[in-house]
């Protein structure tokens, strides 16, 4: 037992430590998300306020992430997600139009 502390103990000072290295893969493998502001999504999409809702309400735009009565966010990758998708669709409709 003595033995087994003594080894992590010189692979956490190594910096070589099991949970060290399966944090460090986890973390490079997750997608992180931030949660934006409307000013930061009109800015990603060039939409105005007004459409941005209009779209929401008819299920054409990501929902947005209530925190509070007056705190209202988006999340980063579905927006991103979204945007790939107007991108894909651009693409789609012009071979639809030849």
């Amino acid at each position: 037992m003595v033995n087994l502390l003594l080894n992590a103990c010189r692979s956490a000072e190594s910096g070589n430590s099991p949970i060290e290295h399966q944090w460090k893969h986890t973390m490079k493998n997750t997608k992180t998300d931030r949660l934006i502001q409307l000013d930061e999504v009109k800015s990603m999409t060039s939409l105005s306020r007004s459409t941005i809702y209009q779209k929401m309400s008819m299920g054409d735009f990501p929902e947005s992430v209530s925190l509070s009565n007056r705190c209202t966010r988006w999340s980063q990758n579905e927006l991103q997600e979204w945007v790939e998708k107007m991108k894909s669709n651009r693409s789609k409709n012009r071979m639809l139009q030849q």
